[in-house]
């Protein structure tokens, strides 16, 4: 399997600092399952990229939410939590996940994010793990989402290296990080009481690409 240079270096850098993207995804979390999100769509006819303005009523909401105490607790939370989510990224990274052959990080990912605690989780028939936490209405879903394999063939060695402030493996970042970013914005969530009133699934996907999570 040939894989390019420089999506190579893409995937197996990672620098330890993931604060400001977790504050980030959690603020979008947050947004979608509390609040009614208005899509707005580019043409599919224009190659122009025209920046979409966002309307001042959604600035508005975020900023409101931003300044909860809960939610400025979560935040707290997810800097304190650094060391731990930095653990929880090793040890999904050195478990192989070539295409279709992830069976193992699953297996391993939902005995992580069952032990934070969820109102259910399972495997669904694609390979998909998902976990459900319920909103207080349940009206709206919202799904964070991350892949659990990644493209780099079997017997890849995928040993963590430090060097300096910066962690290198194959799959690092595609996407592991993603699979211990949906763990920590769970655990942010929790340790802050954080209750939003649609229900929200993280999901770590398989190869297949498919899920069945309810509509």
């Amino acid at each position: 399997m040939h894989v390019n240079k420089n999506f190579w270096i893409k995937n197996v850098i990672m620098t330890t600092g993931m604060t400001r993207s977790l504050k980030i995804i959690l603020s979008v979390l947050l947004m979608h399952a509390t609040l009614s999100v208005k899509a707005q769509e580019e043409s599919d006819t224009t190659s122009d990229k025209t920046p979409v303005p966002v309307e001042q009523q959604y600035v508005n909401e975020i900023s409101a939410l931003a300044k909860k105490p809960v939610i400025i607790a979560a935040f707290k939370n997810i800097l304190q939590l650094e060391p731990e989510t930095q653990r929880d990224l090793i040890t999904l990274t050195e478990i192989p996940a070539p295409p279709y052959k992830e069976q193992k990080r699953a297996a391993k990912f939902m005995e992580m994010i069952k032990a934070i605690g969820a109102d259910s989780v399972w495997i669904d028939v694609a390979g998909n793990v998902i976990a459900l936490k319920k909103g207080k209405s349940g009206k709206k879903k919202v799904v964070l989402e991350g892949h659990l394999d990644t493209v780099f063939p079997e017997g890849t060695d995928v040993t963590v290296k430090h060097k300096g402030d910066t962690l290198m493996a194959p799959g690092i970042g595609d996407d592991t990080r993603g699979l211990a970013v949906l763990l920590a914005v769970m655990k942010a969530m929790k340790q802050a009481n954080v209750k939003t009133e649609g229900s929200t699934f993280d999901v770590s996907s398989a190869t297949a690409g498919v899920s069945s999570v309810p509509t």
